[in-house]
């Protein structure tokens, strides 16, 4: 649990750290900081933000500006996550280099089990698209049974239904 406070919080620390040596004009000093948060967090927050509200381009361009191999391990996590998420929002049709996008994403990095629950809800609705209804519905449950905000619990119930409803045509 405390990992999840300290890769919660660093940033801020970070980001007053930068402030300061901007206020002191050590300027030489807050690039150095600058690239070290560009290193560890790079853009995968605010290109997650972007994907979620369907403006994939600029996600898209925002990760592609993004160093993934120097990138904190929950930081990676998202990053393929999103990457995966974009390529199912530009063509709903690519599930096979959606999935391969998302088993990249550790799990384990992903922190709260409300992100865990996302990720196992778009899972599912990955496998049911490649054909794997059993897995798919076993993945439905993991999330279901997972704490999560009302938000990702809608987004299971409706991939749930999907599934439910597809599988009896």
């Amino acid at each position: 649990m405390i990992k999840i406070k300290i890769a919660e919080y660093s940033v801020n620390i970070i980001i007053v750290l930068f402030a300061a040596l901007i206020y002191l004009k050590i300027y030489w000093g807050a690039a150095i900081v600058y690239l070290l948060w560009y290193l560890a967090y790079g853009f995968v927050g605010l290109s997650f933000y972007f994907s979620t509200r369907n403006k994939t381009a600029l996600s898209d361009f925002l990760l592609r500006i993004t160093f993934y191999p120097t990138l904190l391990p929950f930081r990676k996590a998202f990053y393929f996550l999103t990457k995966s998420f974009n390529v199912i929002f530009k063509d709903t049709t690519d599930t096979e280099k959606a999935y391969s996008l998302a088993k990249k994403v550790n799990v384990d990095k992903l922190y709260t089990d409300n992100n865990k629950a996302m990720y196992y809800s778009f899972l599912a609705s990955l496998h049911f698209d490649l054909g794997d209804k059993a897995l798919a519905e076993e993945y439905i449950e993991i999330a279901r049974k997972l704490p999560h905000k009302k938000i990702v619990g809608e987004s299971i119930n409706r991939i749930s239904e999907y599934i439910t409803r597809n599988s009896e045509n």
